[in-house]
């Protein structure tokens, strides 16, 4: 698969601008990232849990 019309497209878009242009918002984006997915795993904890009957007082 070729990939730089995939690279050609992500350049011309606002976020790429964002993310060169402003020195803080590939942070800020990476740490948004850290909490989706630190709160997507911690909801699959506690179903893991309830599924194996490790927690039982979450109806």
């Amino acid at each position: 698969m070729n990939w730089e019309p995939l690279a050609a497209w992500l350049e011309s878009t606002a976020i790429h601008d964002l993310m060169i242009n402003i020195y803080w918002m590939f942070p800020l984006m990476e740490t948004l990232h850290f909490l989706g997915l630190t709160v997507m795993f911690g909801a699959l904890l506690v179903i893991d849990f309830r599924v194996m009957g490790l927690v039982k007082f979450i109806n």
